[in-house]
């Protein structure tokens, strides 16, 4: 998930946790997420392979597969990790002079995964161990929020209205939440039945107005990748609990890393150290032996090891042979997301007391400031975000009338946004070859049935795991959000490295 409404409607209607508050929750989060990670809080990792030390292989450097390999260094274990890419960081890339692919001068834009929670604790404590600047997501006070209904556009108080309700009737998925177990939901009381409901029903059954409800039906659309149809409701009340029930809706989208969150990749690829890491490496074959793994790259190379973590994407399996093949009918439900990133003359919405923050049910779902919390007001960022058909709608604009099509449709918003548009860039991830798709959430069924083989790993009958499953895909908790990559990546490491 890249971002949502939620902080929007608290920080208007909700209560706003105070500064020592959230200091308080973010040194809480820091050591929670420590907790987690087998290479502690210093910044220096042994770089020798001791004797008897494990061979892994890890199929992936995006953040599931970089945390991983990290951790797995940390415990001595011989790694390497190969990427189909000509760079390490997945569906993180950032846009910024300090990566050296500025897409607007002095800036730093997100062009995959974008904001971070209080309350992910593993990104909260790698950014503490490896000195990551915070950048606090602002929200200024006395702006109108532009919002399009049925092709409609509400007025100031009908908007505000809405968000009023919208926040209200999210609000009350928490009750549901509050008995799930957010690790292993499929253990949850209800879990099947739950599994079995999509969020579609869940919103049908609001007790709201049809427009509170298609609200709600964009938040979900496009925060999740799919439509609320196909979206199992056990998976998101998931990840309410893992975010922390009220603080799922408060916590979630707080800051940035300053200078983009590329960042956290370099300082991971250089723990793991960059000989160990080989790019446009694509892995083609791995195969089951009595002894261990052997695994094959499209390039030629063969490498012999104990034990692999496979943390691609699961819409990029199919590039990949399995023998002994994958669990029958293991194969997740991907979602399709893209963000079309505005580069405007100014914050033209500043002075005009207008949020970037809009909400519509039409092509494009929501909008927002890119360069929040970057000094001075030239020179802005706007990103249209679309989830599940609002995204291939957007898909299938021909590429020379992209920005006139997005034009027609942000004129809805921002009236007069042609004379304040300079260039654009659009993040098209679902046609990426080594992504083919957003990020995950869970098809109804999909919880009770894949979650559990995703937690065991693939192995020959009677063999612990030697192929383990990471990514955002494989984390209940953070389903789709960087925090669940990072997270899946040390929880293979530990169970690799564990008796």
């Amino acid at each position: 998930m890249l971002r949502s409404p939620l902080r929007i409607l608290n920080a208007r209607f909700g209560p706003r946790p105070s500064d020592l508050t959230r200091r308080e929750m973010l040194r809480a989060s820091i050591a929670a997420g420590a907790a987690l990670m087998l290479s502690g809080m210093a910044a220096g990792l042994p770089r020798g392979r001791g004797d008897g030390a494990k061979r892994i292989v890890i199929i992936g450097a995006g953040f599931a597969g970089l945390a991983c390999a990290f951790e797995l260094r940390a415990a001595g274990m011989d790694v390497i990790v190969l990427e189909a890419r000509d760079r390490v960081g997945g569906r993180v890339l950032s846009f910024a002079a300090a990566h050296g692919n500025e897409f607007i001068p002095g800036r730093s834009v997100e062009g995959g995964g974008e904001l971070i929670g209080t309350n992910h604790a593993l990104w909260c404590a790698y950014a503490e161990k490896f000195k990551l600047e915070r950048l606090p997501i602002m929200e200024p006070e006395g702006l109108t929020y532009p919002v399009v209904i049925g092709g409609k556009r509400l007025d100031d108080k009908a908007a505000s209205d809405l968000w009023d309700s919208m926040l209200k009737a999210l609000s009350t998925m928490n009750a549901l939440a509050a008995p799930i177990d957010a690790d292993r939901p499929w253990l949850s009381p209800g879990a099947k039945a739950l599994d079995a409901r999509t969020i579609q029903s869940w919103i049908d059954g609001l007790d709201v107005d049809a427009t509170t409800r298609r609200a709600c039906w964009i938040n979900q659309n496009a925060d999740n990748g799919v439509d609320p149809s196909s979206a199992s409701l056990l998976g998101q009340l998931a990840a309410v609990k893992g975010g922390g029930l009220e603080k799922f809706w408060t916590e979630t989208e707080t800051w940035r890393c300053k200078g983009g969150n590329s960042s956290l990749a370099k300082k991971l690829l250089a723990g793991i150290g960059e000989d160990r890491v080989h790019t446009k490496a694509a892995a083609s074959r791995i195969e089951a032996r009595e002894s261990g793994l052997t695994v094959r790259t499209k390039d030629g190379r063969v490498l012999e090891c104990d034990e692999a973590v496979l943390a691609i994407p699961p819409s990029v399996w199919s590039t990949i042979e399995f023998e002994p093949a994958l669990p029958a009918g293991l194969r997740p439900q991907m979602g399709a997301n893209v963000k079309y990133l505005a580069h405007t003359k100014t914050r033209f919405w500043l002075p005009a007391k207008v949020s970037p923050d809009a909400l519509s049910d039409g092509p494009v779902n929501m909008t927002w400031d890119a360069t929040d919390g970057q000094a001075g007001e030239a020179d802005g960022c706007l990103v249209c975000f679309s989830g599940a058909a609002s995204a291939r709608a957007c898909m299938e604009f021909p590429a020379d009338k992209r920005d006139a099509e997005y034009a027609k449709l942000l004129e809805r918003l921002y009236p007069k946004w042609t004379d304040h548009f300079a260039k654009s860039r659009f993040m098209d991830w679902p046609r990426d070859p080594w992504t083919k798709a957003s990020y995950s959430f869970p098809a109804p069924g999909e919880v009770t049935t894949m979650g559990p083989m995703l937690a065991a790993g693939a192995m020959p009958k009677g063999c612990r795991p030697r192929l383990h499953f990471a990514g955002e895909h494989t984390c209940p908790k953070f389903v789709g959000y960087m925090e669940g990559a990072l997270q899946s990546g040390v929880r293979v490491a530990r169970a690799i490295a564990g008796p």
